[in-house]
């Protein structure tokens, strides 16, 4: 069964993103699938996972329909591997 989990707060600096890392990495070590998309837009998460956030495209762009964002499967040595979008 698919369970959707969503961390958000206006507030800055209650810790949304490093809950966020260490959810998705507790989840993977459970053998879950996990799923994290960035809509902050500072995109601290999506420098978490170490992509670039000097895209042109954003997620913005691809809500409104102008083009498609790729699925990115980061994997990295400290972390379980995740999906960001």
């Amino acid at each position: 069964m698919t369970k959707i989990i969503a961390i958000l707060n206006h507030k800055g600096g209650v810790g949304k993103t490093t809950t966020t890392i260490n959810l998705a990495a507790a989840l993977q070590q459970k053998k879950k699938r996990v799923l994290a998309i960035d809509m902050d837009g500072q995109a601290n998460l999506t420098e978490s996972f170490g992509l670039s956030i000097e895209e042109e495209k954003t997620v913005y762009g691809a809500m409104k329909g102008e083009y498609p964002l790729p699925l990115v499967k980061a994997e990295n040595s400290r972390r379980s591997s995740a999906r960001i979008y």
